[in-house]
């Protein structure tokens, strides 16, 4: 049982790391799950390949294949590199997660109450004025050298809290992930569902507010609540369209970024587009958008992308968990603003893909 403890702690220590600058970092921490996992096997005797694994080999063998164009064309061979072994992880760790699921439930509620206690830790450090204090977990360099401080969310006390993560954006995904889980889960995780819910509310992170907005639409039941969230959704697509500044002002400057997300798209879409991809450029330091569509058109061009995206498909078609039906929804606003495979993630959604509820068996 320890060994499938530590298993899922060195999963999760990637969250410790924004993997598009601190790849060697992520690199490393990857690494440390194949000990577990191959102790694993050995006791087992069996290397399990399911259906829902076949896409996963896919995906190994587009990565791979990359690994070898990037040590001849002289790309990122590092960042080609993790994507191979984050899908190669994926494949040697899924039966390991589906055989030990309420372990993986106990370890996923845990990683969650860690994240609510460190945000806790966020907020009274900025609002003391200990602001060095509030990242200690990030280990980006980028930050660092920067000197970056958690903003406040339009007026004190409340702040763009990261979590165990290095951005709120990032956070505000995994809490996406979070809430969509305890949701298929049923009543028992409701006062889990609800404090994810108030996690994305207070945390200011704009990708969040419009997944609450959809999930509203589509997974709430109360007709009142859906036509408050149509409403306001159709109020601020028109403000954003038709009077931006008015929506800066209300918002004291926080929907800024949307324009500059907007622009890296639109320059990743007019950008010259390649059958094979011309090498993977970091998202993060404004080489390439952060959306999905532009970080797979630049690192595996549109043959290599088409690819990726029918293998992930195809995982989420053949995946049975009655959690399908939410985690679609994670996955793309994920991909509007986090578009990585490289990030914890998308690793999490394909755990919670595979996740049969106990009670169902």
């Amino acid at each position: 049982m320890w060994i499938i403890y530590l298993f899922y702690a060195s999963l999760v220590l990637p969250a410790f790391s924004f993997s598009q600058l601190a790849i060697g970092i992520y690199f490393q921490n990857r690494i440390l799950c194949i000990p577990f996992i191959f102790i694993w096997y050995i006791k087992h005797f069996s290397l399990a390949v399911s259906k829902c694994n076949v896409p996963i080999l896919c995906l190994m063998f587009i990565f791979g294949t990359y690994s070898l164009f990037a040590v001849i064309l002289g790309w990122n061979v590092m960042m080609y590199l993790g994507y191979f072994l984050t899908a190669f992880c994926l494949f040697l760790s899924l039966p390991i997660v589906n055989g030990n699921r309420l372990l993986f439930l106990r370890f996923f509620k845990l990683f969650f109450l860690l994240n609510c206690l460190f945000v806790v830790w966020q907020i009274c450090c900025i609002n003391l004025g200990l602001t060095s204090l509030s990242m200690l977990q990030s280990n980006l360099p980028a930050q660092s050298e920067a000197g970056y401080e958690i903003p406040f969310f339009v007026k004190p006390p409340f702040i763009r809290y990261t979590g165990l993560f290095n951005e709120s954006s990032p956070f505000s995904v995994y809490l996406m992930i979070c809430m969509c889980f305890f949701k298929a889960l049923g009543k028992d995780y409701k006062g889990y569902f609800y404090v994810t819910l108030f996690l994305i509310l207070l945390g200011g992170a704009k990708i969040g507010y419009l997944f609450l907005i959809i999930y509203s639409l589509f997974f709430v039941k109360s007709k009142l609540i859906k036509i408050a969230a149509l409403s306001l959704f159709i109020i601020v697509a028109f403000i954003l369209v038709c009077n931006f500044d008015l929506l800066m002002e209300f918002s004291h400057g926080e929907v800024r970024s949307i324009m500059s997300r907007m622009s890296s798209f639109e320059d990743s879409r007019e950008s010259e587009l390649t059958l094979f991809g011309s090498g993977i450029k970091t998202s993060s330091n404004g080489k390439v958008g952060l959306d999905m569509f532009s970080i797979l058109t630049s690192g595996f061009g549109l043959i290599g992308s088409i690819a990726i995206l029918l293998s992930i498909i195809g995982y989420y078609w053949i995946s049975k968990s009655p959690i399908k039906k939410y985690m679609i929804l994670p996955f793309i606003m994920a991909a509007l603003g986090s578009g990585s495979l490289l990030i914890l993630q998308y690793s999490l959604m394909a755990y919670c893909l595979s996740f049969k509820p106990i009670k169902q068996e």
